[in-house]
């Protein structure tokens, strides 16, 4: 049985990268685990990167304390029919430290290869090259536009 990981930021493109990750896993069972992490502000992100998110005022891009729950019972309906029952958790911490060391206890890390706005293709090109470096596992980049 394949421990997937899925980190989930809130986006359609989080979200469907569920689908795409289990179709392109198949078959299964899976154990599939959904992570959101709160966190206050941005890790360390320039100034004109905090300024997007400010102005964007959307706390699914970057969860908060209060949108956390809601980011991952999203992402669990989304794995309904797929007939998996994925485990929920959330973290608090620096996005790319939590998912990095959540990775350690999983096979694969599925992550979303394209975003929809600009907050999420800095945050996603900038520190994503470093997460596939540091990942504890595998990590599949699928396209959720195709």
């Amino acid at each position: 049985m394949a421990r997937i990981l899925f980190p989930l930021d809130g986006t359609d493109d989080s979200y469907d990268a569920i689908d795409a990750g289990l179709r392109a896993l198949a078959p299964g069972p899976h154990d599939v685990t959904l992570l959101a992490v709160r966190m206050d502000g941005v890790d360390g992100a320039p100034p004109d990167l905090v300024r997007i998110w400010e102005e964007d005022h959307d706390d699914r891009l970057l969860p908060t304390d209060h949108a956390c729950l809601e980011v991952l019972e999203e992402g669990a309906r989304r794995c309904t029919p797929h007939g998996v029952e994925p485990r929920l958790l959330e973290r608090e911490g620096k996005v790319i430290d939590e998912i990095v060391s959540e990775s350690q206890d999983h096979d694969v890390l599925v992550m979303h290869a394209l975003g929809p706005s600009r907050l999420h293709d800095r945050l996603h090109f900038s520190q994503g090259g470093r997460l596939v470096r540091k990942a504890g596992c595998h990590v599949l980049l699928v396209r959720t536009d195709a």
